[in-house]
């Protein structure tokens, strides 16, 4: 029979795959996955077992992919990952997702920057600044623009969830 796939396999290879991000015919939106996997174990969570290990995508390379979208005609990017906040604590050197915002900034031509989604716990003062001190950096998790907030679910999905630009207003003194 087929030999099966362990998640051991995953982690050993150590990257991130990158699929096709356009979605098909000219999506305004494409999306580009920086990040794969979760180093938390929360009892009810299986994504450490499926996804393995966190892993980023290096900077680079996440370069490379925004300014190949802006070429097919993107103006905006959503970046994407399993546990987006802890982009780049595996690579070496140490990066993080407010670094990686910043040089999307200065190097590509993109018009606008999203993030996926985002939890409270990610949300660093570095972050929050360089979110703050750029207009190419939405403020809004595209999840939320899409209306997939689920009214009946707590957390991240759920209504207790504040959009980013409430949250950076709330938290103006940073």
């Amino acid at each position: 029979g087929a030999a099966a796939r362990r998640t051991g396999d995953r982690e050993e290879r150590g990257e991130v795959l990158v699929g096709p991000a356009d979605q098909g015919g000219g999506h305004p939106r494409p999306t580009l996955k920086i990040q794969e996997g979760c180093n938390h174990r929360c009892a009810y969570c299986v994504i450490p077992l499926v996804r393995g290990k966190s892993r980023s995508l290096a900077p680079g390379r996440v370069i490379e992919e925004v300014e190949r979208l802006v070429g097919a005609g993107a103006r905006e990017v959503v970046l994407s990952g399993i546990n987006l906040g802890s982009y780049g604590r595996d690579l070496a050197p140490r990066s993080s997702l407010g670094d990686l915002l910043g040089l999307l900034i200065e190097r590509t031509a993109v018009e606008r920057v999203r993030l996926s989604s985002l939890e409270p716990m990610h949300l660093t003062a570095d972050l929050i600044e360089r979110m703050a001190a750029s207009d190419r950096i939405a403020p809004e998790p595209a999840d939320q623009i899409a209306g997939e907030q689920d009214p009946h679910l707590p957390g991240p999905l759920g209504p207790a969830r504040l959009s980013l630009s409430h949250t950076l207003a709330r938290m103006g003194g940073l």
